[in-house]
């Protein structure tokens, strides 16, 4: 792979969230729009990527790193939250933070910021990869996930597990499988349109997370040690782990799968943790830090990734 060409593409797409940065700091776009097109992301534009990433040739061989892209993706997050758990005492984190902290520093931006990522980086290829990835990461945020959370604050209106199951992102991958598995092509006009709404995926996804870090000023952020200890733990402590056991584990480090599995792991902390904080009347300003900071840093960190990975 040119690498020239990865990190062209990788540094286009944080030109985006610098420029929804300033848009949103600047006033150009409101509050309530950002809360509109995030909506059309995840609900429209997001899941049309998804399904036009899968609906393709059969391919016997991209089957099998989905297959193991699943499991390595499932065991690589569990063993980042088994990990954090007891970093968060070692490091001294207030109690009434840990359940933040942990989420932050174990769970990804894996959909939001990943999908974009993987695929200017794999292609579609990665894209697919990344969306079953996507099936863990579901499962896991919102059980573990959320007991993490919620076990050191006051109980909250409980999420809906389904709800967030049949999420259009899941549901749009399902369809995709569906197409794939049994090489069924959908008529012309239908993948031209959904072709239409994948394109506006990514420089709408990094316009959207450019505007939602608007709202902090990045001085704030260095008064709030937490959220840099828990972004150094997402960004560069849990890659690195994960890249030393794709290296030792018996499979082709070099293979696709592990790669993205890697890339879509060392994303900046999910937006789900400060959903859950305020949920469950946590720390959601820490939250909220977390997520901020670890956006800014990965702009650094991820091409650093790329570099040896």
């Amino acid at each position: 792979m040119d690498q020239t060409v990865v990190f062209s593409n990788i540094f286009i797409l944080f030109i985006l969230l610098g420029m929804g940065y300033f848009a949103g700091r600047r006033g150009i776009v409101s509050a309530n729009a950002t809360r509109d097109m995030t909506a059309l992301l995840l609900k429209i534009t997001l899941p049309a990527t998804v399904f036009s990433s899968m609906v393709r040739d059969f391919d016997a061989g991209l089957l099998r790193s989905g297959i193991q892209a699943l499991w390595l993706g499932a065991l690589f997050l569990l063993l980042g939250l088994a990990l954090v758990f007891p970093l968060a005492r070692w490091l001294r984190v207030p109690q009434k933070q840990r359940g933040v902290w942990r989420f932050a520093a174990a769970c990804p931006n894996n959909g939001f910021m990943g999908f974009p990522i993987i695929l200017a980086v794999y292609g579609e290829d990665g894209l697919f990869l990344a969306a079953l990835i996507n099936l863990d990461c579901t499962l896991i945020f919102y059980t573990i996930g959320v007991w993490l959370v919620s076990r050191d604050a006051a109980a909250g209106e409980r999420l809906s597990l389904r709800g967030v199951l049949l999420s259009n992102v899941n549901l749009a991958m399902i369809a995709g499988l569906f197409f794939f598995l049994l090489q069924i092509q959908p008529p012309a006009f239908l993948t031209t349109a959904v072709g239409y709404l994948a394109d506006i995926t990514t420089p709408l996804s990094m316009l959207v997370t450019g505007f939602s870090l608007a709202h902090d000023k990045p001085s704030d952020l260095f008064r709030e040690k937490q959220a840099f200890s828990a972004a150094l733990t997402r960004l560069i402590l849990l890659p690195l782990l994960f890249l030393l056991l794709i290296h030792l584990l018996p499979l082709d480090a070099n293979a696709l799968a592990p790669r993205v599995v890697v890339l879509n792991l060392a994303m900046p902390s999910a937006v789900l943790g400060l959903m859950l904080a305020t949920q469950y009347n946590c720390d959601v300003d820490l939250a909220g830090k977390s997520i901020f900071f670890s956006s800014l840093l990965s702009a650094a960190t991820i091409p650093l990734l790329l570099l040896i990975l």
